[in-house]
């Protein structure tokens, strides 16, 4: 077992050292510092910002967008799954707007959003657009499982 641990962490490593050779190699034949900077120059940077007070904030402020997001899309998912689930009208009304948001590409709906919505709030509109349609169909997957065993409990019970 030991052996094995040790070769894919040997290997991880390996692949991720090509990674960084090939990152270097293009970075030096393409010389456009702007669009493909080298490794030591995004390290040299990173570092940089990792020493600043600001890196912190910004970062602490991203997660917490991110957090109301995700909860705002679960908060929706689960009440219009609740809905969908009581009301198979309802279910089939909303099922073409779940299937386009589903399968709308992301940077189709990022343009477009960029012209409407502030660019403080486009992360968490496309954080919420992307993370609505799984959470509401599995939501509502749930619900619907969970009536037919509950409904198939209360025969057998005669409840």
């Amino acid at each position: 077992m030991k052996k094995s641990l040790i070769n894919n962490l040997l290997f991880s490593l390996l692949g991720f050292a090509l990674m960084l050779l090939m990152w270097q190699i293009c970075a030096k034949v393409y010389d456009k510092p702007l669009i493909l900077p080298t490794v030591g120059s995004t390290i040299n940077q990173f570092l940089l910002l990792f020493g600043t007070k600001q890196f912190y904030i910004d970062t602490a402020l991203t997660f917490l967008r991110s957090l109301a997001s995700f909860a705002l899309s679960l908060f929706v998912a689960f009440g219009l799954a609740m809905i969908s689930a009581k009301s198979n009208n309802f279910a089939h009304a909303i099922k073409p707007l779940v299937t386009i948001l589903a399968t709308t590409p992301v940077m189709a709906v990022l343009l477009l959003l960029l012209v409407f919505v502030k660019s403080d709030f486009l992360p968490m509109v496309v954080a919420f657009l992307m993370t609505f349609p799984v959470m509401y169909t599995a939501i509502f997957n749930e619900f619907t499982k969970a009536e037919s065993k509950f409904g198939n409990m209360c025969t057998v019970y005669k409840v």
